[in-house]
């Protein structure tokens, strides 16, 4: 039984409203390309009262990946595709968006990851998170427009993750158990849990409206949240995929670190990706 879904399709970038109060630079607005966010980044990247605040983050770099449509692989050589020209603007933005003098890249925080640093220090003025980032307490004013776009496309990573409720067939009090899951997936609760920032499980169009409306936190729309959800009508992703397609991205994202954090050169870059990719495939024999 569904209880909550996890947010993939209507992921936003949030920003840290006091903080861009204090650098006296406007926020994000909605439809900014990813070219616009780094570009703001830049201007609210520095020392304030001795504390180091950073820019961006753009979390799991998959979603931008997902976004343009790429594959590190080719689904039926696994042959990899890192080389081909659509890859290209996705390194260029990251390169970008971790290359501002000063920024997030220069910290201990894990990077392409839903960092935890935005919510819970408060040093990060943007970051690219899913809609439970509204659930919980954050030290500071919060704000979130829509998923920075690529180009003039609009479509927004798709994904299927989600939280289910399942009866343990060797449970000892089944009927208990069914009561539980029924309440926990009534419309009651579920209309709860979304205003209080959680994906509901039901129907978008019962609770799309009133979506986030207990969570303080936020500030600029300063009313309905309906446009988080309506990004899913441009939802996209390339289905067909490598069987390794999920190591190789883990590869990426691995030597992408060591670039980004200057532990290794750009120029060789794709080269280590795919003399690891290479072994990885060696090491699995025949698909």
């Amino acid at each position: 039984m569904p209880f909550e879904r996890g947010g993939t399709n209507a992921h936003a970038l949030f920003y840290n409203a006091e903080l861009f109060e204090t650098f006296d630079v406007p926020p994000p607005t909605h439809d900014m390309s990813w070219d616009e966010v780094i570009e703001l980044a830049r201007n609210v990247t520095g020392d304030v009262g001795g504390t180091r605040v950073y820019g961006l983050d753009m979390g799991d770099c998959t979603l931008l990946k997902m976004q343009m449509g790429l594959t590190c692989l080719d689904p039926d050589t696994h042959e990899s595709r890192l080389r081909e020209p659509e890859w290209q603007p996705f390194f260029r933005i990251v390169r970008d968006a971790y290359g501002i003098p000063g920024g997030y890249q220069e910290t201990d925080e894990r990077l392409f990851v839903f960092g935890k640093s935005f919510k819970r220090k408060g040093n990060v003025a943007m970051s690219v998170h899913c809609p439970q980032c509204l659930s919980g307490g954050a030290p500071f004013r919060m704000g979130l427009v829509s998923f920075p776009r690529y180009g003039e496309r609009k479509r927004m990573p798709s994904g299927t993750r989600a939280t289910f409720l399942a009866l343990h067939p060797k449970s000892k009090r089944k009927e208990r158990a069914v009561e539980v899951m029924t309440y926990l997936a009534s419309e009651p609760l579920q209309m709860h849990l979304a205003r209080r920032g959680h994906v509901p499980a039901i129907r978008r169009s019962l609770y799309a409206e009133q979506y986030g409306s207990e969570t303080p936190l936020v500030s600029g729309d300063g009313g309905s949240l309906s446009w988080l959800f309506e990004q899913e009508d441009e939802v996209w992703f390339p289905v067909e995929q490598s069987n390794y397609e999920w190591q190789a991205s883990r590869i990426v994202k691995e030597e992408m670190v060591r670039a980004v954090r200057k532990e290794a050169d750009w120029g060789g870059a794709i080269d280590r990706m795919e003399e690891r990719i290479e072994a990885m495939l060696a090491a699995a024999g025949p698909s």
